[in-house]
């Protein structure tokens, strides 16, 4: 791993997308379902809003 580690994105900056030419999209089939849900995880008071920032620069 070390000798391609510059093929590796470490943070976001060095994030990219793969070219539509080379690897087109793929549809993945799906049976119409109804979907389970799952309660989700709390998160905890004192890192919430870190937590909410982190997810916002994400979108």
């Amino acid at each position: 791993m070390s000798k391609h580690d510059q093929a590796f994105a470490w943070n976001d900056s060095e994030r990219g997308r793969f070219r539509k030419d080379f690897f087109p999209p793929i549809e993945f089939p799906v049976l119409p379902h109804t979907p389970w849900i799952q309660k989700n995880i709390p998160i905890p008071p004192g890192i919430y809003n870190e937590v909410c920032a982190v997810i916002k620069k994400k979108i």
